[in-house]
């Protein structure tokens, strides 16, 4: 059994910690990688290419120790930097999660006309590990991967979807990125036997074609995205067609099952289960609210003060604040962090019982999930909601119904057995799971499981 993800993220993060908890210490592989996951995670990419060889050495490569053309500055935010050569912008640093590090993931270098020609991808030893080629339209044309001594190991061409694999003195040509994941996995002598995968993308057509060869399996999908309005293509094909590989679909959002539901699908063809959380912490029921920012578009945020006098609001950034931001200093129930660390980041969160999601941009410091496992109640508004599966819907509210939420955080905040309701009500909303659920949806014993 392995665990097959389209890429590492977040959620994908989440399901190997559940499956683990669970018992389940079996392979993970990532088909795509920026470079960037863990040691206990494998890419084909990154293995053929030698970067998974436990005597590699290195770190990565802060913004400032990219290698420039004299003269040619190298210059920084909070989220991105750039490369200008005195006004003329030459190329854009990206960095890898969290951003706060500034440790590059990629560098887009561009032309005269700013169309972004060449893209250098940096792993977590510092090193140019592959190179995207553009074309002038802003397409990626190909993609070189490198060996830690800089030779040509893999080339994937996106025109045409071959891969090629400098293998042993030798040049394996592999039509689509499946069929090279598939080679992979068979050098690898991974059991095949259940693939437990979250996306329908690469992983889907993996499975799919290892039916296809013959290769019998009990395949299952766990499902981490929302339902729009229709059932996703691929996933509407694992529900016509229970003869092939995928015998199983855990749906982990509670909207996305309900809504697979009102779409039609039987309730005996998908089952629910969401994710394994160790929380840090219990509620303290203190009447102290925390807000994690990187810009100061801060809905209501003025109202909120003034109407919650008997709260105290904790607003931080890893950044410096604006002077817009800066101006509620003004109030003696609201405490201004700027330029915080990420201890200090998670020292607050302990510190405090209610959570606000009411502010624009992206999340720092992954927020949300942060202020969830150390059991903070959230608040947020239906325009500033970053991760809609963490916050109890009865606590989203519209900019109209601000008063709504004023008076829902006053009441909480008044009667510990409502905060513990709806704390409750927030756990059951996440689809927070136990190992025992796990296994039982997986059909194991706890023997079993740890065999893994």
């Amino acid at each position: 059994m392995i665990v097959l993800l389209d890429s590492y993220t977040v959620q994908s993060q989440m399901l190997l910690y559940s499956l683990r908890e669970a018992g389940y210490d079996m392979p993970a592989v990532s088909i795509v990688t920026d470079g960037f996951h863990p040691q206990e995670v494998t890419s084909p990419f990154s293995w053929f290419c030698g970067f998974e060889n436990p005597n590699l050495r290195g770190r990565a490569r802060f913004f400032n120790r990219l290698k420039v053309p004299d003269l040619w500055e190298i210059q920084s935010t909070g989220t991105q930097g750039e490369v200008v050569d005195y006004d003329e912008l030459r190329a854009r640093i990206f960095y890898a999660e969290p951003v706060y590090r500034r440790l590059i993931r990629a560098v887009d270098w561009l032309d005269r006309q700013k169309r972004v020609r060449l893209t250098d991808h940096y792993n977590r030893f510092g090193m140019r590990f592959a190179q995207t080629v553009w074309s002038l339209d802003g397409r990626r044309q190909i993609k070189t991967y490198f060996s830690p001594n800089g030779q040509v190991v893999i080339t994937e061409n996106y025109i045409t979807g071959n891969i090629l694999l400098e293998e042993e003195g030798k040049t394996r040509i592999f039509a689509n990125l499946p069929e090279f994941v598939i080679y992979f996995l068979q050098k690898r002598a991974f059991s095949l036997d259940r693939i437990l995968y979250n996306s329908l993308s690469y992983p889907f057509f993996v499975s799919n074609r290892l039916g296809d060869m013959g290769i019998e399996g009990e395949d299952i999908l766990f499902w981490e995205e929302e339902i729009g309005q229709n059932i996703p293509g691929n996933m509407q094909s694992i529900l016509d067609h229970p003869e092939r590989r995928t015998k199983k679909i855990a749906i982990q959002s509670l909207e996305a099952y309900n809504m697979l539901l009102k779409l039609g699908v039987d309730s005996d063809k998908i089952e629910k289960l969401g994710m394994i959380i160790t929380f840090a912490r219990e509620n303290q029921y203190q009447k102290k609210a925390l807000i994690l920012t990187n810009s100061d578009e801060i809905e209501k945020l003025t109202t909120l003060v003034e109407e919650l006098s008997q709260v105290q609001f904790t607003i931080a950034a890893l950044t410096e604040m604006s002077a817009k931001l800066l101006s509620m200093d003004k109030y003696d129930n609201v405490c201004l962090l700027p330029a915080i660390t990420p201890e200090q980041g998670v020292r607050l969160m302990a510190e405090n019982d209610i959570y606000l999601d009411i502010n624009y941009g992206n999340e720092i410091l992954d927020a949300l999930q942060m202020a969830f496992i150390h059991e903070q109640l959230i608040f947020a508004f239906q325009q500033t909601a970053h991760r809609r599966n963490l916050i109890l819907p009865e606590n989203i509210y519209s900019l109209e119904n601000v008063a709504d939420m004023i008076r829902a955080i006053q009441a909480v905040l008044e009667e510990k057995k409502m905060m513990r309701y709806f704390l409750d009500l927030q756990k059951k909303h996440a689809m927070v799971e136990t190992p025992e659920s796990y296994r039982h949806f997986l059909g194991d014993s706890d023997d079993m499981a740890l065999e893994c």
